[in-house]
């Protein structure tokens, strides 16, 4: 439990207990390292918005910044409830001063739209066929 922010100043003195890295069961990981060197990342469940954003910025900043030929095996793909909220992740990328078109020219992004497999949708239904065949073949073949 706690926040993060970007303004540290934002924050008076005595608020700064609240601040998830100054809690003594903070535990440091390598999600950025992890992401970096993941060929497939899949974000499911998470808006990736408000308050849990700071920690993927950096990453979708340097993936709208980073030279082409760096990312031509990047696949990222959204699963998010429907073309609204998609928009809203978009916005929020765009909030951060990440660079959406330059982003998704450089990665192959996709977004899948729960709604739409719940309703039957079959281009929603066939996108999350692929996803999941591409995991098998990756679980099956060591990647």
């Amino acid at each position: 439990m706690g926040v993060e922010v970007e303004d540290f100043s934002l924050i008076p003195t005595q608020l700064t207990f609240l601040i998830k890295s100054n809690s003594p069961y903070y535990q440091y990981n390598s999600l950025l390292r992890n992401l970096d060197s993941a060929d497939n990342v899949i974000f499911f469940g998470h808006s990736i918005n408000g308050m849990d954003f700071p920690y993927f910025k950096s990453y979708f900043m340097d993936l709208s910044t980073l030279p082409i030929n760096k990312l031509e095996n990047k696949h990222i793909t959204i699963i998010t409830y429907d073309e609204y909220s998609a928009m809203e992740i978009k916005d929020n990328f765009r909030r951060n001063g990440i660079d959406v078109r330059n982003l998704f020219n450089k990665v192959a992004m996709n977004f899948i739209m729960t709604k739409g497999v719940y309703e039957g949708k079959e281009s929603e239904i066939a996108k999350l066929e692929v996803l999941k065949n591409e995991i098998i073949e990756g679980i099956e073949g060591g990647d």
